[in-house]
C-alpha cells in the first residue's frame, strides 16, 4: 500500500472522528474506510473468505450477489422517491454495505494465480453479475442523489456501527451479553487482526444478535439533509441544473 493511500485512508479516519464527513470524498471513503470495515465485520461473522476452496469462494460470490440484489433491487427501489426517506437513506447504506462486500470478494479473486482464477471465474454466475453491475452503475450515478455524500458517508458509518454490536473485544461487557427471547445462544470467540473477538452463536453455528441490539437510526440525517427533504418528499430527482434554471 502506498504512503499516499495510507495518507488518505487516516485523513478519511480522522475526518470521521471528527464528524467532519463534509471534508471526505466519497471515492476515498468507499475504497479506504467502507471496505475494510466491512470485511471485518464480515470475516469475524462468517469467517475469512480468502481462506475458501475456489468452489467455496465462487458460491459465497454468487450468494453475494443475490444479497446485493435482494438490497438494492428490491429494498432500494421500493423506497426510491417515496414518501419515507428514512427507509430509502437506510436502504442505500445497506446497498453500499453489501455492495462494497462484494467488490472486496472479486479483487480477491482477481489476484488470484490465472488456474485457480479460472476455476472461479468458470463457476459465477455471469448473467447476473452483468444485471448487477448496471443496476451499480444506475445506483451511483442516479438512486444516490437524493442525498448529499457526507450525509450518505454518515448512514453508513451508523450501519456499521449498527452492524458492529454482533461483537466485542471486551470479556466484560460480553459476559452481560443476553440471548433474545426464545433463543438459546452460547458464546463463540474469533480472532481478526491479532484481536480476539466474542460473539453469540445459535446450534449451527451462525452469529446472533444479543437481546440488547438496538436498532439504527437515520431520521437526524434526513432532518439534516434540510431543504432537500422536501423534495424527496415529492418523490422527483434532485439536480442541481434544473433547481437554478429559470423558464425563458
Amino acid at each position: 500500500m502506498s504512503n499516499v493511500l495510507v495518507n488518505k485512508i487516516l485523513e478519511v479516519e480522522e475526518n470521521i472522528k471528527q464528524g467532519d464527513f463534509d471534508s471526505i470524498d466519497f471515492q476515498d471513503y468507499y475504497e479506504g474506510s467502507l471496505i475494510p470495515k466491512v470485511v471485518k465485520f464480515n470475516t469475524i461473522c462468517f469467517g475469512d473468505f480468502t481462506e475458501l476452496s475456489n468452489e467455496e469462494k465462487a458460491k459465497a460470490i454468487n450468494f453475494q450477489i443475490n444479497i446485493v440484489n435482494e438490497e438494492m433491487v428490491n429494498e432500494f427501489r421500493q423506497f426510491f422517491g417515496s414518501d419515507n426517506p428514512v427507509e430509502e437513506l437506510d436502504a442505500i447504506a445497506d446497498t453500499l454495505f453489501t455492495l462494497s462486500y462484494l467488490h472486496y470478494q472479486l479483487g480477491v479473486v482477481n489476484d488470484l494465480p490465472e488456474e485457480d482464477y479460472d476455476v472461479v471465474n468458470s463457476l459465477l454466475n455471469h448473467a447476473k453479475l452483468e444485471l448487477l453491475v448496471m443496476d451499480s452503475d444506475s445506483f451511483f450515478n442516479v438512486y444516490m442523489r437524493h442525498f448529499d455524500a457526507p450525509i450518505i458517508i454518515e448512514a453508513s458509518e451508523l450501519v456499521i456501527a449498527n452492524n458492529n454490536q454482533k461483537f466485542t473485544d471486551n470479556p466484560l461487557e460480553f459476559e452481560k451479553w443476553q440471548s433474545p427471547k426464545g433463543e438459546n445462544l452460547v458464546a463463540s470467540s474469533r480472532e481478526y487482526g491479532g484481536v480476539t473477538y466474542y460473539v453469540l452463536v445459535n446450534e449451527n453455528g451462525k452469529v446472533r444478535k444479543k437481546k440488547e441490539f438496538k436498532g439504527v437510526q437515520l431520521k437526524p440525517l434526513v432532518e439534516k439533509q434540510g431543504e432537500r427533504f422536501d423534495n424527496l418528499m415529492g418523490g422527483e430527482l434532485i439536480d442541481d441544473r434544473d433547481v437554478n434554471e429559470t423558464e425563458e
